[in-house]
C-alpha cells in the first residue's frame, strides 16, 4: 500500500514536472531567437550604410576631402557583415547599438564637412563678386575724377 501511495505521488510530481521542463526549455530556445538582429534593425542599419555611402560618393563628387572617411565607412560595413552572419557575437544588441553609435559619428563627420564646404564656397563668391564691386567702383571713380580734371 505504501508503494502505491509513493508510486502514485512520483508520478504525479513526475507528470507536473514534465510540462515545466519542456516550457524552460522553450523559454531559452526563444530568448535566443529574439536576441538575433531583426528584419527591421538590419533594414534600418542597411538604409543608414547606403545614405552614408552617397555621403561619400557626394563628397566626391564635390571634391571634398574623404579619405579618411572611407575605411570608417568599410568598417562600419564589415561589423554590420559580421552582426548579420556571426554567431559569435556574445551581445548582439550591444554591437547593434555600438554600429548605430558609429554611424550617426560618420555621418556627423561627413555632413559637417559638407556644410563646411558650402559656406566655403559662398564665401569665396562674396569674396569674388565683392573683388569685382570694388574694382569696378574704382574704374568709375577714376573715369569721373579723371573727367573732371579735364
Amino acid at each position: 500500500m505504501k508503494f502505491n501511495k509513493a508510486l502514485a505521488v512520483f508520478l504525479f510530481f513526475a507528470i507536473v514536472a514534465v510540462p515545466l521542463y519542456s516550457a524552460k526549455v522553450e523559454d531559452q530556445t526563444s530568448s535566443v531567437e529574439t536576441v538575433r538582429l531583426s528584419g527591421e534593425d538590419s533594414a534600418m542599419i542597411a538604409s543608414k550604410l547606403s545614405e552614408a555611402q552617397k555621403l561619400i560618393k557626394l563628397m566626391m563628387k564635390e571634391d571634398i576631402e574623404s579619405a579618411d572617411l572611407i575605411p570608417l565607412l568599410k568598417e562600419n560595413e564589415k561589423i554590420y557583415d559580421n552582426l548579420k552572419t556571426s554567431t559569435d557575437i556574445k551581445d548582439p544588441v550591444a554591437v547593434k547599438e555600438m554600429l548605430l553609435a558609429k554611424l550617426a559619428a560618420f555621418e556627423g563627420k561627413a555632413q559637417d564637412r559638407i556644410y563646411l564646404h558650402k559656406r566655403m564656397n559662398l564665401m569665396y563668391q562674396i569674396m569674388v563678386i565683392s573683388g569685382m564691386l570694388a574694382i569696378i567702383l574704382m574704374i568709375i571713380y577714376s573715369i569721373y575724377m579723371f573727367s573732371k580734371r579735364k
